[in-house]
């Protein structure tokens, strides 16, 4: 298919058959995914994030460009998972929208129920879509997210049990996303070992306590070893007033950075085993 001149083509039978078990949604239209998790698939376009009252996450996508008609709207919902899904047709390029700017352009895995990621279920064998630029389908979607329980509103829960809950879950996604991502990094080999092997990955928070905006025994974890300058595994205490820039200037340090002063730093740290 020329990219160029895209037209709408027919989805594969199987597809066909699977989206009859969808829930088709009209552009412009808002619906509400109740479920305790909630996955938001737009390949091209923009997303817009906002509070909202009730329970239920909200979702209202709006088809945009010239070949914007020939985007379609899903949901489906499959136990505690709701999905709302922008369904391009199968074209070899998409342009990106004006506002995004269109001097780059990247190779994206896009199947054909809209969903992306992962290294399964390609959506023609090994070719991507070219995403970006000006030439290509002139379709895309400009998705606005209704929050009911917003992650920065939550932290500030008052000692109240069931916002605790909620931040605990919402950290738990996060966890499980680095810990994905981590994984991975070790499975993607280099010539000296892994990419985590050569990797010093910092994950943690500003604030031990959003409630109460404390800044001490902050929680902080250190993935790879920095190609053999870090030992892990191992849970190591600092002293309650240690900054964390000692940190940064100690990793810094071992990538060759020789800095006297980083931040509030006040030396360099001990303990991590660092050659």
């Amino acid at each position: 298919m020329n990219a160029a001149t895209p037209s709408v083509t027919s989805f594969r039978p199987t597809d066909l058959e699977k989206a009859t078990a969808q829930e088709r949604v009209q552009s412009g239209e808002r619906v509400d995914l109740p479920e305790a998790r909630v996955e938001v698939f737009n390949a091209v376009g923009t997303v817009a994030l906002h509070a909202t009252s009730g329970t239920a996450v909200t979702v209202t996508a709006t088809a945009q460009g010239s070949d914007g008609s020939q985007l379609v709207f899903e949901t489906d919902h499959d136990g505690s998972l709701g999905r709302f899904r922008v369904v391009f047709p199968d074209v070899d390029r998409i342009a990106t929208p004006p506002e995004l700017g269109r001097h780059s352009s990247s190779d994206l895995d896009l199947r054909h129920d809209g969903t992306f990621g992962d290294d399964h279920n390609r959506r023609r064998d090994d070719n991507g879509v070219r995403i970006g630029g000006g030439s290509g389908l002139q379709a895309w979607a400009a998705v606005e997210i209704g929050i009911p329980d917003g992650h920065h509103p939550l932290t500030h829960h008052r000692n109240q049990v069931e916002l605790m809950d909620k931040v605990a879950r919402i950290n738990r996604y996060h966890v499980e996303q680095f810990a994905s991502w981590v994984a991975a990094l070790k499975a993607a080999q280099e010539d000296e070992g892994s990419v985590l092997d050569n990797s010093m990955i910092v994950y943690g928070a500003g604030l031990a306590d959003g409630n109460a905006h404390t800044h001490h025994d902050l929680p902080t974890l250190i993935a790879g070893r920095g190609g053999n300058v870090i030992k892990p595994g191992r849970r190591v205490v600092y002293r309650r007033e240690t900054p964390m820039c000692n940190l940064f200037l100690t990793m810094m340090d071992r990538m060759g950075v020789r800095m006297d002063h980083f931040g509030d730093a006040t030396g360099h740290l001990n303990g991590l085993d660092l050659t």
